[in-house]
């Protein structure tokens, strides 16, 4: 199956590219296709990949000496259809050419072409035509593996012999000739290969129609029976006898093999026991052995990780690790970062201050208004008792009634002096019209949602329906002048209204306001601005309610049952005001924390694996470092180094790829799905930078590996130099 680099040149090369191309293209399409239709999928899309990634990467011992590859494509394409398979196989090539020596860049169009085009799509019609001839889903699948595992290498075979008999110069057998010489190579290994990868198949169909059919329903696999019993028999017969067919084929494939081509092919892969005269199996060395025979010698590999060694291979692999965990944290804290920063940019301009002063007014038992009476002198007292304030606005609010043309909706008002309010604009993105004609007395601005809710449009004529100060009902008139985008589903009930048309409403005297919000030059002293707030407050007569976050709409209907009068007051921070918004931040971090702490736990067992078998494999160099002077400290410190190094080294290359990756989100502008909105308070994922936090998550992690280090490292160097000297390894 797989071809190595270099043996395709010239015309096979561009041919095989450019066809590989083309239905990498078809693939990209389908995949997204799949994706758009099946979001639920998602799992299985990957698992797929990750199934055709392994299985046609593990090498399978023959009886021949040698080893081979199963394909995985037919089961995945009918699954998820041929158009993915091929786009899977692709990826899961491009992996093994890089980093496995397993094929090559140069071959991937040929080797997408027979592992993925062939072999995905045969195994795909088979199985559907089989069904559609009768044959149940087991006997359908087992056909299905069977054919597409060999077509797929007939596919690769014929690649290879086109190659050498029609395009390498000087030829030493036409193309017969060398299909002779390849598919004898072939058939020793491949025929039970196939029918292993055809038992798979057809088990795994009928395992998941049994566990979970709703699965391959959902996928459109599942065809009904159309044919009757005597199709169904004839091509049960057929499958069969195909099977049947290898063993003859197997006993007979050593006399079909040239001999002058065999001490090639068992030069570039020995056995212990070769065959005169015939191939010892299928591997890439043979097809490497044949191609050089051919007059077409495979190129070494761009990076080959298999003769590393398995130590180098476990510390490549471990300081991959570490710096996903490490790219993992800084991404989340990226994230978490950008959450609070939209919350806060959003939350801050439409509906809260960093710090708010709120009042709420009861002309008797009953209905509590949201109301500050004579807001200028609180004002003032805010002005003188705040050093870092920066400014602060005055806004109204009341929960009423909207009611439209063809409806009513229960709304959050909130008054605002657009001219004094530069950041609101900004804040919110406009569908339709402008917040500039909230300046007009009797306008409103109000979400998307909620006139598509309400049947609203620009210039449609509304009315707010609410109690007074006095609980008289009354009502006043509004006209639609701007339609804001949505930005979560509690913002869908707010809408903008002049500060008029709210005193209004109330029949409150001007001056008035429901709530202060300030803005501070520095958020962190929030608390500390809060507490001489209300010390202040207190000290000038008001009475100051207890700390209690939460909406202020929930509040009022508290409220309402309370025995008392008069005017109250209310100190909050901004997270106070955003409700059970705030705790998407807390759960965040937390779950960030969680799965850092499990990753590092993984990490922490995999680095004295890797430890342990370092100081086994240099047992013998500690054993002379020990005899020429070292001492036990220096022996435990350096193999402590060692692990800190790796730590640094991963946890730095994690971060930065982190750091670059949110970057890179940031700059999509990936949109948040609208039930996610209620937390982002954003339509689009943020994510923002924080170098402390980012360098000190690193750390973290470094210090941990460093301290896990410890163990392995004493025991080194507790050795004995004498024993440590005769250590065999």
């Amino acid at each position: 199956m797989h071809i190595s680099e270099g043996i395709l040149t010239g015309p096979s090369m561009a041919i095989t590219l450019g066809l590989g191309a083309t239905a990498v293209a078809y693939g990209v399409h389908a995949t997204n296709r799949f994706v758009a239709t099946k979001p639920q999928r998602k799992p299985l899309l990957a698992m797929a990949g990750a199934f055709v990634f392994l299985v046609s990467l593990v090498p399978l011992p023959s009886y021949a000496g040698t080893c081979s590859h199963p394909c995985g494509t037919p089961l995945a394409a009918i699954l998820l259809g041929p158009g993915v398979t091929i786009l899977l196989s692709c990826l899961a090539l491009f992996l093994q050419a890089a980093f496995f020596a397993h094929g090559g860049f140069s071959s991937l169009g040929a080797n997408t072409i027979t592992l993925g085009v062939v072999g995905g799509c045969s195994g795909w019609a088979t199985y559907h035509l089989a069904r559609r001839a009768g044959l149940s889903r087991l006997w359908a699948g087992a056909l299905a593996g069977l054919v597409g595992d060999v077509l797929t290498y007939v596919a690769a075979g014929f690649t290879l012999a086109a190659h050498l008999a029609w395009v390498v110069p000087q030829p030493k057998m036409d193309l017969i000739g060398y299909l002779k010489v390849i598919y004898a190579g072939y058939l020793p290994v491949q025929t039970p290969l196939s029918i292993g990868e055809a038992f798979f198949t057809g088990w795994a169909l009928y395992s998941i129609g049994r566990q979970r059919p709703e699965v391959l329903e959902d996928l459109g696999v599942e065809d009904k029976p159309a044919a009757k019993s005597k199709a169904k028999a004839a091509v049960k017969t057929a499958a069969v006898a195909l099977l049947l067919m290898a063993l003859p084929l197997l006993a007979h494939a050593t006399d079909q093999a040239p001999a002058a081509a065999a001490p090639a092919a068992a030069q570039a892969h020995p056995v212990d026991t070769p065959v005169p005269g015939a191939y010892t199996g299928m591997d890439e060395k043979v097809n490497e052995a044949m191609a050089a025979a051919g007059g077409a010698p495979a190129r070494a590999p761009f990076l080959n990780t298999e003769k590393l060694g398995d130590l180098w291979n476990l510390i490549l692999l471990l300081g991959g690790a570490i710096a996903a965990v490490s790219g993992l944290l800084a991404l989340l804290s990226c994230l978490s970062d950008g959450v609070r920063a939209s919350m806060l940019a959003s939350s801050t301009a439409i509906s809260t201050g960093q710090v708010n002063v709120a009042g709420y007014f009861k002309a008797g038992p009953g209905r509590t208004v949201p109301l500050l009476q004579d807001a200028a002198k609180l004002q003032a007292l805010v002005a003188a008792t705040l050093p870092d304030l920066d400014y602060q606005v005055a806004r109204g609010r009341a929960w009423v009634k909207l009611v439209g043309p063809h409806g009513a909706q229960q709304v959050n008002v909130r008054s605002v002096d657009i001219l004094r309010e530069p950041a609101l604009p900004h804040a919110l993105a406009m569908a339709q019209g402008s917040f500039l004609a909230l300046t007009q007395p009797g306008t409103t601005v109000i979400f998307n949602s909620l006139a598509g809710k309400m049947g609203l449009r620009l210039g449609d004529e509304v009315s707010l329906e609410g109690p007074t100060l006095r609980g008289m009902a009354n009502a006043v008139d509004l006209r639609v002048v701007g339609l804001v985008q949505d930005i979560g589903p509690l913002n869908r009930f707010n809408l903008f209204v002049p500060t008029a048309s709210l005193d209004a409403l109330y029949q409150s005297k001007p001056g008035s306001s429901g709530v202060l919000q300030l803005y501070l030059k520095g958020l962190d002293r929030a608390p500390q601005d809060v507490a001489l707030l209300r010390q202040a407050l207190e000290a000038a007569g008001y009475s100051v309610m207890d700390d209690e976050p939460g909406f202020y709409f929930q509040k009022l209907d508290a409220m309402d049952h309370q025995d008392w009068t008069g005017l109250r007051l209310d100190l909050t921070q901004w997270q106070d005001e955003i409700g059970p918004m705030r705790w998407t931040l807390s759960a965040l971090d937390a779950l960030t924390w969680t799965l850092v702490s499990i990753l590092l736990a993984i990490i922490a067992v995999g680095l004295m694996n890797v430890q342990w078998i370092a100081i086994r494999e240099r047992t013998r160099e500690i054993g002379t470092l020990r005899a020429i002077g070292m001492q036990r400290g220096s022996v435990m410190v350096m193999f402590v180094m060692e692990a800190f190094c790796l730590g640094l080294m991963g946890t730095a290359a994690g971060a930065v790829l982190g750091c670059l990756l949110s970057l890179g989100l940031d700059a999509a502008q990936i949109p948040v799905p609208e039930g996610a909105q209620i937390f982002t308070m954003s339509n689009r994922l943020h994510f923002a930078l924080d170098p402390v936090k980012i360098i000190g998550g690193a750390l973290v992690i470094t210090l941990c590996c460093t301290l896990v280090s410890l163990i392995p490292s004493f025991k080194a160097a507790r050795m004995r130099p004498v024993t440590a000297i005769s250590h065999v390894g």
